[in-house]
């Protein structure tokens, strides 16, 4: 009423009672909450003689409550003790998932709790002191997932899954490998119960969604095109064929190509999206499921009598003509291609069209296909576990939650995206009629050393995560470049985030990807073009903080954006999405696991580990030519991050004729230069 920041509620009897101040609120998993609830509720606890509650965020993308607490003299409360007493009196989402002891808090001058002095919550000063060994045969089941996952040589069943270094991509991975042990987990859970213990002290049997997802029968019929979909055959008008991404594997001597064959053949039953067909009709491009698909075989070329250099150009050739050869309507979309060398191990190429396959689906295909192998030459039969949710169902689910409003609420924020910005590139030209549109790239790439403090150091410092920081860079130089306060960039996502109770597809084949403008500040008011590469690190305050800021601000992951410009209705206000701002500059930073979601870790993994009985990587993963020779590229610049044995390597792809080579490698120059003079600031005392 007076605007003093306290907040307060009415009683039935007309008086106003102070619940905490406004600027104690915290939203964390989407729940509003007030922190001074939290403390007040662990004052109560007999033991605890002072408590203060933060909302921050671990070295993963997830944001979670972190208490700290001094006992009482004499006594000595465990973390495990405070989170149960504080579950009694407050919903589970108030319940801190960490709490630091300490012997006293910080307190500045006017005797209030001096937050920003409170320690990092390091994993080893959260909960309890040290490694709690698994006590069950479900916690260590958990604990070596998570330890696989995490690139960690063990998990305590006490350890907070995002202090680790976990997030909600590794989450699927989790998920993911839990069912394949016969555990039942949902993404969510993984939000929910933070700690291998917690997490196995709620889980039920499996047996009913074991049941449920064996029992679903293979998708059939219509399939909605999902936003991206859609996007797609707009701007590949031409030759919509020629998206594909492909991965070659050295298999392992003595491979059985009968039992790979048959592996083939059940990944494909498996999978509903690698039967997918699509036609174009006088309403546009349809799609459909088909139930059954013969057509998918495992095509075997005898290289055995080639020379080395002969055998490896016929394999170029073979995958080439695999990546040239789809059929959209008559398919197949996913092509397998034994190649056997003789002396020299065999190897299988694998090519899928990116419309049934985005870059997290690769984990899951051949995760299953090792399986499968392994099941045939074992004499057992193939049991690939239960289907998550299908393809049809996630896009259905997606339009109906558009025509019953569900993004309604978030179309005054995107359409004042990017307003008044301008879009247009310093020098951009226009690409010449038979240019070639898989563009200009110029790459660069961080030192292993640099990698980690990139994916650590920086992080711990701002308590950002490595993505944000790259678009805080990315910002900064387009900034420079182009003498703009204000830039704005496409960011892609994996799009596989929870969106619908109930709807789990972290196993899920199929195109998930979301795409959505961002506004950024570039800290390049006045700036010189031209100007030094990491000067004023007084600006790199404001540019990081505005990318964590505008990255954690967007709106239920950016799915909205995409859903509505494409699968609302053309007439209204979401048809207009997309006709004002067009951004000229794409990013996407694939992590480790090849998602193409921009939260990672900084390890290296592009394709699953291959400790299986059927390949090891001899490629360093797909092979994604995310735009065919012949369709036009979406933007003039486009910049795509991954880490690439250990290293972090930058792509930047310009359009033919849009960029000369001279601003492409300035470009990239400025890049790697403006990143690591962020590093050598993150160094200052």
């Amino acid at each position: 009423m007076y605007r003093t920041g306290d907040v307060v509620r009415w009683s039935a009897e007309g008086v106003l009672e102070f619940v905490g101040r406004s600027d104690d609120q915290v939203k964390v998993r989407g729940f509003r909450i007030e922190l001074g609830e939290v403390e007040s509720a662990l004052s109560g606890h007999p033991d605890i003689a002072q408590a203060a509650v933060l909302a921050v965020r671990g070295r993963g993308s997830a944001k979670r409550l972190v208490a700290y607490v001094v006992p009482v003299p004499g006594a000595a409360p465990t973390a495990a003790g405070l989170r149960e007493f504080l579950a009694g009196a407050l919903p589970e989402y108030m319940v801190p998932s960490a709490v630091v002891m300490l012997d006293g808090l910080p307190l500045m001058p006017n005797g209030k709790v001096d937050r920003k002095a409170l320690p990092s919550p390091e994993p080893s000063g959260v909960g309890e002191a040290g490694y709690v060994a698994p006590r069950s045969v479900t916690e260590e089941a958990l604990s070596g997932i998570w330890a696989r996952v995490l690139g960690l040589e063990r998990v305590g069943v006490e350890d907070n899954f995002f202090d680790l270094g976990g997030d909600s991509i590794l989450s699927i991975q989790v998920v993911s490998q839990a069912r394949a042990a016969g555990i039942a987990l949902a993404v969510q859970d993984l939000f929910v119960r933070q700690t291998v213990a917690a997490l196995a002290a709620a889980l039920t049997s499996a047996d009913a969604d074991e049941s449920a997802g064996r029992d679903r029968p293979p998708v059939e019929g219509p399939v909605v095109l999902t936003p991206v979909q859609r996007w797609f055959f707009r701007t590949h008008r031409k030759d919509p064929r020629l998206l594909s991404t492909a991965v070659r594997l050295g298999l392992r001597p003595g491979t059985d190509p009968a039992a790979l064959a048959g592996a083939v053949t059940a990944l494909v039953a498996h999978h509903d999206a690698l039967r997918l067909r699509y036609e174009r009709t006088g309403a546009g491009w349809r799609q459909r499921n088909l139930a059954e698909d013969r057509s998918v075989t495992l095509d075997r070329h005898d290289l055995s009598a080639l020379s080395a250099p002969a055998a490896r150009a016929t394999m170029e050739d073979a995958v080439e003509a695999l990546r040239t050869g789809f059929d959209l309507a008559e398919g197949p979309l996913i092509r397998f291609a034994l190649f056997e060398r003789g002396e020299q191990d065999d190897q299988l190429a694998v090519v899928a069209h990116h419309l049934v396959a985005d870059e997290a689906s690769w984990r899951v295909l051949l995760e299953d296909l090792a399986l499968a192998y392994g099941q045939l030459v074992s004499g057992s039969v193939v049991d690939l576990g239960p289907r998550s949710a299908s393809f049809q169902e996630w896009a259905s689910r997606l339009r109906s939650h558009v025509e019953a409003g569900g993004f309604d609420a978030e179309l005054e924020y995107w359409s004042g995206v990017g307003q008044g910005v301008p879009t247009e590139l310093p020098g951009q030209g226009t690409p010449a009629p038979d240019a070639s549109h898989e563009g200009l790239v110029t790459s660069v790439e961080l030192s292993a050393e640099s990698t980690r403090k990139l994916c650590h150091r920086a992080t711990s410092v701002y308590r950002t995560g490595p993505d944000e920081v790259l678009l805080a860079v990315l910002a900064r130089v387009l900034g420079r470049w182009a003498r703009q306060d204000r830039i704005v960039v496409d960011v892609e996502r994996a799009g596989r985030e929870d969106v619908f109770r109930g709807v789990d597809v972290s196993r899920t084949v199929g195109w998930f990807s979301t795409v959505f403008p961002l506004e950024l500040d570039s800290g390049a008011s006045g700036a010189a073009e031209g100007g030094d590469a990491g000067a004023d690190p007084a600006d790199w305050d404001v540019v990081v903080k505005s990318a964590k800021e505008r990255l954690r601000g967007v709106p239920g992951h950016g799915h909205g954006y995409g859903a509505l410009r494409y699968l609302g209705d053309p007439d209204s206000a979401a048809g207009d999405l997309g006709s004002t701002v067009r951004p000229q500059v794409g990013y996407s930073c694939l992590d480790g696991t090849g998602t193409g979601t921009g939260t990672w870790t900084g390890t290296d993994v592009d394709v699953p580990p291959a400790e299986n009985p059927l390949y090891h990587v001899t490629e360093p993963g797909p092979d994604g030519r995310q735009h065919g020779p012949l369709g036009p590229r979406a933007h003039a610049l486009d910049v795509a991050a991954r880490v690439v044995g250990g290293r972090l390597v930058v792509n930047l792809i310009g359009s033919a004729g849009v960029f000369s080579d001279e601003v492409m490698e300035g470009l990239a120059s400025a890049f790697v230069g403006e990143l690591e003079g962020f590093l050598a600031h993150c160094e200052l005392p």
